[in-house]
């Protein structure tokens, strides 16, 4: 009886789920060929062949045609005919015990389900499957595939999916007797065909769960879904005037199930009427596995009530039907007879049959213990095969991540050096046009300040040429004429040399040649002198105020350059009677910074923004004072407050200002020494030269050896002997002697 529902539950898998897809009428056989030979390729033709598929999936012949409805799907490509053609050829190498067949066309549905994401038929197969282990009696194989095979409907929310898993595993449980498990399986199965809104799929499904119960002896709530089963038929036959023979099989299969559940409750007598229901439902060309069920309860019956004969008919039906299936119903089958004819007391027709019973259930468990072995060697060898295949996935996997970023990092540096070059790119594109803005700038500018150098120097070049040629050509000029065209030449001879100068010195500036000497001085004492130098210069004429509360600021500047610059700003210019200069000098708070303010200066009045003059010394100012490290500004007035110069300087630190004029005084000494040790080897030659010739002197003038050495002079004696002429000659050789010195030093200085 446990082998039928094997049977049952791959048939109505089937008429559950997929019999909605069959035509009402299916064709002919005998012109079978004649209707698939004028049928266009499209659907039509899909369904044709697969209602000649599911006329009777145990034979040949619906292998053939499910093997031309897989082509015909593949040509067209449709997917949902590939699934069913695979799953009829699936069904057949179930029914004969092939799992190395029906594992091969679950593998081809399962690639399906996964390409077109479409997993109905995919748990049908896949029930299938399972249900081979549970054929062969490899219940925990089965329970293990059945809860992976629950897990994947859940994630997928496939419900029938669901439902089929919880039959397979209720079936698992009762075989391994964990009844209250299996009992829980089969109301989840339940709950999950409550959701269904096919009365056809509630009728399977709950079939399915009749036959499981059945098939293990399950009375205690057998009775309940029988009852509900029952109900659904009843509503179905009422709502449908014609019925389909799956429905009428169906019927006939619970009529069957409560014949067996009042036997083994000892109630015959209500059995009797679901005995005659059945008969009458009953038809020849059913599906084996119908009249299997059908004349197994018969048996049962018959052997119940003692009408042996009738029983042994009904077995013997029985053993026709079963005997090309599988060989465990078969064996259960002549178990049935031989129970017969012992109680018909018809002992030896039993005898055979029993003796043939022990030579197969030898063979049945020797086969199935060698099945059970060759599982468990197979289920070793797949957990060893998945761990490799787990293992060989992962190294791909790392390999693939590791090609992955190397190529990431590869394309990553190659953007970046392309962002780079055209970064680059862009940033010398830039620096290109600004190039050229600033080129054309200075040439405007250049162009403007050769126009007005041309007229400055133009100038002051025709009056010299001119009073020359009046020189020249007036020979008879008195003085006083010559005298006052001699100083106008004299004068702008002077302003060109002085404006040649000027621009020598400006682009000796700009190219970077001029050389500073750059030394730590105290710019209060620095701007003093300054003011002091042009007030003299100019008679009074600039008067300059000069603000600070500083008594020594030091700062890294040339300090002949920086009097040079300072002088310019705050002289005055050429015939002016009176400029008044506001000059203030502060230290910036907190901070080592020096600031200068100029007001008054003619380099910053409003009449000079277009003077060449003007802008040719404050392009000089801004580059000396740049490369002394501060800052050169002309603030333009605005609103009450006037034009000023802004200037500002660094500070040095103390500490390092004390120790550069440390060094620059013991460099000065230095040069004194060597410059000492110079005169006295020039000295000494002479010196031993007239040692001679100062004798006579010293005893005639009384002179000591230092009066004698005032008299050398260039290497000359000074032959007066006269005392006052002595001293001046002293004084004077001494003089000289220290304007050289002077002279020199100056000298070192501009070299070093």
């Amino acid at each position: 009886m446990r082998v039928k529902f094997y049977i049952l539950l791959a048939w109505l898998l089937t008429i559950g789920f997929i019999y909605p897809l069959q035509s009402k009428t299916g064709p002919k056989e005998d012109s079978v060929m004649t209707v698939l030979s004028e049928l266009p390729h499209d659907v039509k033709r899909l369904g044709f062949l697969f209602n000649l598929a599911c006329m009777d999936e145990t034979s040949t012949k619906a292998l053939y045609y499910s093997g031309l409805l897989l082509e015909e799907a593949n040509l067209q490509r449709n997917a949902k005919y590939q699934s069913l053609a695979l799953y009829h050829q699936l069904k057949f190498y179930y029914m004969k015990n092939d799992r190395e067949m029906v594992q091969h066309c679950f593998a081809e549905i399962d690639s399906i389900a996964r390409r077109m994401n479409d997993y109905d038929v995919f748990f049908q197969a896949y029930g299938s499957t399972i249900d081979l282990s549970i054929v062969n009696e490899n219940h925990e194989l089965a329970s293990d595939e059945a809860t992976k095979m629950l897990e994947k409907a859940k994630s997928l929310g496939n419900d029938q999916g669901e439902m089929l898993a919880y039959m397979i595993l209720a079936e698992a449980f009762f075989h391994t007797s964990r009844n209250e498990q299996g009992l829980e399986m089969i109301r989840n199965s339940y709950n999950k065909i409550k959701l269904a809104d096919s009365i056809i799929n509630k009728i399977s499904a709950l079939t399915l769960i009749c036959s499981i119960l059945d098939a293990v002896n399950e009375t205690t709530s057998q009775k309940t879904y029988l009852d509900l089963l029952n109900g659904l038929l009843e509503k179905y036959v009422s709502q449908n005037s014609e019925l389909d023979p799956e429905i009428t099989a169906r019927m006939m299969n619970c009529a069957d199930f409560y014949l067996n559940y009042y036997i083994r409750t000892n109630q015959s007598e209500l059995g009797q009427t679901f005995f005659l229901k059945a008969s009458q439902l009953y038809k020849s060309e059913m599906h084996p596995h119908d009249r299997a069920i059908y004349y197994r309860a018969n048996a049962e019956y018959f052997r119940y009530n003692g009408m042996y004969d009738k029983a042994v008919v009904a077995s013997d039906s029985l053993l026709s039907i079963v005997k090309n299936l599988f060989r465990r119903d078969y064996f259960d089958a002549l178990v049935l007879k031989a129970n017969i004819l012992t109680l018909a007391g018809d002992k030896k027709a039993a005898v055979p049959i029993y003796q043939q019973m022990i030579a197969m259930k030898d063979s049945i468990q020797m086969n199935l213990f060698s099945d059970q072995m060759k599982q468990m060697r197979e289920k070793y060898k797949l957990d060893e095969l998945l761990m490799i295949q787990e293992k060989k996935k992962n190294n791909m996997e790392l390999i693939a991540l590791g090609t992955l970023l190397f190529v990431f990092l590869i394309l990553a540096f190659i953007a970046f050096l392309i962002y780079r070059s055209r970064g680059k790119q862009r940033l010398s594109e830039k620096e290109l046009r600004l190039a050229t803005e600033q080129m054309q700038e200075a040439n405007q500018v250049k162009e403007h300040f050769l126009a007005n150098m041309n007229t400055s120097v133009q100038e002051p070049v025709n009056t010299v040429i001119q009073y020359s040629n009046l020189i020249a050509d007036n020979p008879e000029l008195n003085q006083v004429s010559m005298q006052k065209y001699s100083t106008i030449i004299q004068k702008n001879s002077d302003y060109l040399l002085g404006l040649i100068n000027d621009v020598l010195e400006l682009s000796r500036l700009e190219s970077g040649t001029k050389v500073f000497n750059f030394s730590v001085t105290n710019m209060v004492s620095i701007c003093e002198e300054a003011i002091h130098v042009i007030v003299v210069k100019s008679d009074n004429k600039s008067q300059i105020s000069f603000h600070t509360d500083l008594k020594e600021v030091y700062v890294h500047i040339d300090m002949e350059m920086m009097s040079k610059r300072l002088s310019e700003i705050l002289k005055s210019r050429e015939g002016e009677e009176e400029r008044k200069i506001s000059f203030y000098l502060e230290r910036k708070e907190n901070q080592p910074v020096l600031l200068f303010r100029i007001y008054g200066s003619y380099l910053c009045d409003e009449m000079n923004d277009v003077n060449h003059e003007i802008s040719l010394q404050n392009d000089m100012n801004r580059l000396v004072f740049e490369y002394m490290g501060g800052v050169y500004h002309v603030v333009k007035k605005q609103g009450d407050e006037k034009s000023y110069i802004f200037i500002t300087f660094p500070i040095c630190d103390m500490n390092e200002a004390s120790n550069t004029i440390k060094e620059e005084i013991l460099q000065e000494e230095r040069m004194d020494v060597e410059m000492l040790d110079t005169e006295k080897l020039e000295i000494e030659p002479i010196k031993s030269i007239t040692d001679g010739m100062t004798e006579p002197i010293r005893q005639t003038s009384e002179l000591n050896d230092s009066e004698m050495d005032g008299l050398l002079m260039d290497g000359l004696i000074v032959d007066a002997l006269d005392p006052e002429e002595l001293e001046a000659l002293k004084e004077e050789f001494a003089r000289m002697k220290s304007e050289k010195m002077e002279a020199d030093l100056t000298d070192t200085k501009k070299e070093q």
